[in-house]
């Protein structure tokens, strides 16, 4: 997504001595780079599609073609890519070529991996960091959090998924006084108490046909509009009544 568009294909594939003009040192490119090892694409849906389709000879038969040269090199790789937009977003002969496809829900669709995220990033904040380990971990090595805090972020809606939870994180870590991270005055306030969900027996198939009509069968939108816990009581409804 950093990547100019002029500059893809030179920092993926690299580029040969004296290219583009004389003086130019040769580049391996990051798939040079990640010869034997894994090379991993952050936010490959912002590539414009027709720069995807050059990746699609090396996700063949691993053949790539440095700027520069006329033969052809080898790469031996992983190719793993992460993306936050739909599906459509990518060519579909390139979606083609990912063996494993695996779709993680957003924060809000999985409450109780907060806590377990909320001790991961502190923890290795505080290797990095011996003072902040001394101040917030125990002898154990396990996080203090205050009860309050992990009740605030259960509640926030982390629009922003993982990077909105680490930035609070280190916002009350800031504020907090003591050696247990408390949260900040504004985190309470944010915080609304979380509506009483729906029971899903109460959802006939005419409503439910209705609301995919509405959002054009997109289950992440669904769901929280009839009301529903998660996105396991809407399929649940989708099976009851074959409609998915």
């Amino acid at each position: 997504a950093t990547l100019p568009e002029s500059l893809v294909d030179a920092e993926l594939f690299g580029h040969a001595q004296n290219y583009p003009q004389s003086g130019m040192p040769a580049r391996p490119g990051l798939v040079g780079e990640a010869e034997g090892g894994t090379l991993f694409l952050d936010e490959i849906g912002e590539l414009p599609q027709a720069l995807q389709a050059h990746l699609l000879r090396l996700m063949d038969g691993g053949e790539y073609r440095r700027l520069g040269e006329t033969g052809a090199r080898t790469a031996d790789l992983r190719l793993v890519a992460a993306t936050n937009r739909p599906r459509e977003a990518l060519k579909h002969d390139l979606l083609a070529r990912f063996r494993h496809v695996v779709e993680v829900p957003p924060l809000a669709e999985r409450r109780a991996d907060v806590p377990l995220l909320l001790r991961h990033l502190l923890k290795s904040a505080a290797a990095k960091d011996p003072l902040l380990a001394e101040r917030f971990l125990d002898g154990a090595g396990e996080p203090r959090f205050a009860v309050g805090l992990v009740s605030a972020l259960l509640r926030h809606p982390l629009p922003l998924q993982v990077r909105e939870l680490d930035s609070l994180l280190w916002r009350c870590l800031a504020a907090s006084p003591g050696e247990v991270v408390e949260p900040t005055p504004d985190l309470l306030e944010a915080g609304a108490p979380p509506e009483t969900s729906r029971d899903p027996a109460t959802i006939s198939k005419a409503e439910l046909q209705s609301a995919l009509a509405e959002h054009d069968g997109v289950q992440a939108h669904v769901w929280p509009a009839l009301g529903l816990q998660s996105r396991y009581q809407l399929r649940r409804l989708l099976k009851k009544y074959d409609l998915g």
